[in-house]
């Protein structure tokens, strides 16, 4: 056989029809991809209202790079170019709105469900399969992509915003191998081939999974074309070998050193991850295999960061290693056998391979791990049961119908018990906090949710519960900075600035770099509130480094420094902000009592009395305008609008000491003159 083959040769229509009507056939063609995307995009739908969560607000909201398009070369310095570009642009288009990146990520997962329906229909068409199977293969195909689409352990690629990463790859993957296939079976491959090798570069700019795409097309190939062992891979030459080519991109996005390097440093995959060896990755890896076959098959105690520890029971490895060996060597026989279910295991263990192998990542088990893989265990599953099925009526059980029901009742079924726990899952994403506490609960022993949870919490406003899982999050995890980083934060909103202080102290202690700015203002707050002015001045230049335009990090900047007796550079930064913002009448009242105690007695007058043409200040800037101004003005012996300042500060603190001293020695020196 030359090509691969798509199914038998239409046979001649009889003369008095005259050939089908092409446009029932295109409609017929047409209604089962408009159903599985509508099927897919409504089942999504109900995730649209998701929240940024955990990663999302690192690698969307506090990027940099995320936050304007131009210049386009800024995203050359990502691993993740494609990715990261694709969350700019949603950015440029709605902002911090969450919606809009939800509607991009269903789309690529309604646009990957169409590619694996076309690619499994021209699969079980082949002469691979028994006649039964490739006469219905496009309702296999159908019912393949459609389980795939709506399986709850999708929802951590496409409903957790961030693990676009995941599903873009895998859109990318699956259209390289779609384009291979066409290109395989072309007069004129040129085209097919381009679009192949263009998919497969743009997948390797997405996520570094992609680099077994080469491998799994070659396998492909080589199983589905009926040639002699070795012909396919000659033939096939040009493809894949510009798909090999799309490796030197793992080079230029550093991916591939970033892996093999053992000396990069906080790497936390990889060689140079410290945290767990190649060894202690590689052993617990079996066990987090067959979790995932598992939740395939019966997914419904998902956890979104499992935490998953490393194995150190010699029982648990071998029997976990044991079994997974048996599937992988089953796995091997049917490949070199040329079965389709070898292929099918082999799209499972190596698309898994680079996260589930001897390659350490600080994450052992993340489900979003799974978007591709999940393919082959539901191929395997859905075209075994049909063929059982007919293996059952064709016995003397006689069975007969079974291969019907299967795919107009059973099918169904299972697609409709996927959609009711995916809908679920993705109405969870909408509460943070219902979220995390979800994930807390089934991952007690990891202390990032814990973390986060307490975080959401004080978003929330619900600060003692935040203490509570923030303190329970620091205790699982000791070493780790951000438990006390959000204490602090907790703490300081509830006006405890002292124990704010204490906890901002022990996680700098523990970490000096790495906050959002944040946590460094919060932390520059507690210092100035504990008398530490100096200390105070760091973290809020930490701050305007991080975010230039915070113009309460300028003005407390400038009260930090006014109280360090740095009073020139404080006048300097007090008119920043006020140039940032020039109805801030408390920074006017702060540079005014800077210009006084400096000695420029005519600029601090004038400041006083911007600051009370402000309108809409607060009643304690309106008290120290009127105030500092009269006190100014009582002391160039202006003692008659001095008093007038007075009164004005004391119909707002009736009874304020300083202001009720300084209007009496007003009358007194009126009297006097």
């Amino acid at each position: 056989m030359g090509r691969i083959s798509h199914g038998r040769k239409a046979r001649t229509p009889p003369p008095e029809r005259r050939g089908p009507k092409p446009s029932n056939h295109h409609h017929a063609s047409r209604l089962p991809a408009i159903l599985l995307f509508g099927i897919t995009s409504l089942v999504y739908a109900t995730g649209l209202d998701g929240a940024f969560l955990l990663d999302d607000q690192v690698a969307i909201l506090n990027n940099p790079r995320v936050g304007a398009l131009l210049p386009v070369d800024r995203f050359l310095e990502t691993s993740q170019p494609l990715l990261e570009f694709s969350f700019a642009l949603n950015y440029a288009i709605g902002g911090a709105d969450a919606t809009g990146y939800h509607i991009v990520n269903i789309v690529i997962h309604g646009l990957a469900a169409l590619l694996l329906m076309a690619i499994a229909r021209r699969t079980l068409r082949t002469p691979a399969f028994c006649d039964s199977i490739r006469e219905r293969a496009s309702s296999l195909a159908f019912w393949i992509a459609l389980l795939w689409a709506v399986h709850p352990l999708q929802t951590g690629s496409v409903t957790y915003v961030v693990q676009r990463a995941e599903s873009m790859m895998g859109l990318f993957f699956l259209l390289t191998l779609y384009a291979s296939i066409r290109a395989a079976g072309a007069a004129r491959p040129v085209g097919w081939t381009i679009l192949a090798v263009g998919a497969c570069a743009a997948g390797m700019t997405t996520k570094a999974v992609m680099v077994v795409a080469p491998v799994v097309v070659t396998l492909y190939l080589w199983m589905f074309d009926g040639s002699a062992k070795g012909a396919t891979i000659r033939r096939q030459g040009p493809l894949l070998a510009g798909l090999a080519a799309t490796w030197s991109v793992l080079v230029l996005t550093g991916s591939l050193q970033g892996v093999l390097d053992p000396s990069i440093p906080s790497a936390t995959v990889g060689f140079a991850y410290q945290g767990v060896s190649p060894l202690e990755y590689s052993c617990t890896q079996p066990q987090v295999v067959l979790h995932y076959l598992w939740l395939c098959i019966w997914p419904v105690w998902q956890c979104h960061d499992y935490g998953w520890p490393v194995e150190t029971r010699g029982w648990v490895i071998a029997w976990t290693s044991i079994v997974v060996a048996f599937f992988l060597a089953g796995t091997v026989r049917f490949l070199i056998r040329r079965r389709p279910v070898g292929f099918a295991g082999a799209w499972f263990f190596v698309i898994l391979a680079p996260t589930s192998s001897i390659i350490p990542i600080k994450d052992l088990a993340f489900e979003h791990r799974m978007y591709l893989p999940l393919a082959g265990v539901l191929a395997i599953l859905i075209v075994a049961g049909v063929r059982l099925a007919e293996l059952g009526r064709d016995s003397s059980l006689r069975m007969a119908g079974m291969p019907t029901t299967m795919s107009r009742m059973v099918l169904p079924i299972l697609a409709a018990g996927c959609m009711v726990l995916t809908v679920s899952r993705n109405r969870l994403y909408a509460d943070p906090v219902a979220f995390l506490q979800q994930t807390a609960e089934r991952a007690p022993t990891n202390a990032r949710p814990l973390n986060a949870l307490g975080h959401a919490l004080l978003m929330d406003g619900q600060y003692a519960e935040a203490l509570s899982a923030l303190q329970r999050a620091s205790g699982l995890d000791p070493a780790s900075p951000s438990p006390h980083a959000n204490m602090g934060m907790t703490l300081a909103t509830m006006g405890e600035s002292a124990r704010a202080a204490e906890q901002f102290d022990r996680a700098w202690a523990i970490r000096r770099s790495g906050y959002h700015w944040n946590v460094h203002y919060f932390y520059g707050v507690a210092l100035l509130d504990t008398n530490r002015p100096v200390e105070a001045v760091e973290q809020f230049r930490i701050v305007l480094g991080q975010n230039p335009g915070h113009v309460a990090a300028l003005y407390n900047l400038g009260n930090a420094l006014r109280l360090s007796r740095q009073l020139e550079t404080a006048v300097g930064v007090y008119q920043d902000a006020l140039r940032a913002q020039p109805n801030y009448a408390e920074a006017c009242v702060n540079l005014g009592l800077t210009l006084l105690e400096i000695g420029r007695e005519d600029e601090a007058v004038a400041t006083f009395r911007r600051s009370l043409r402000i309108g809409g200040a607060s009643d304690d800037a309106r008290f120290k305008g009127n105030y500092h101004l009269g006190r100014a003005l009582l002391h160039r012996g202006r003692d008659g609008e001095a008093a007038r300042h007075f009164r004005a500060a004391l119909k707002i603190i009736p009874d304020h000491a300083g202001a009720t001293e300084s209007l009496r020695l007003c009358a007194v020196a009126a009297s006097e003159s």
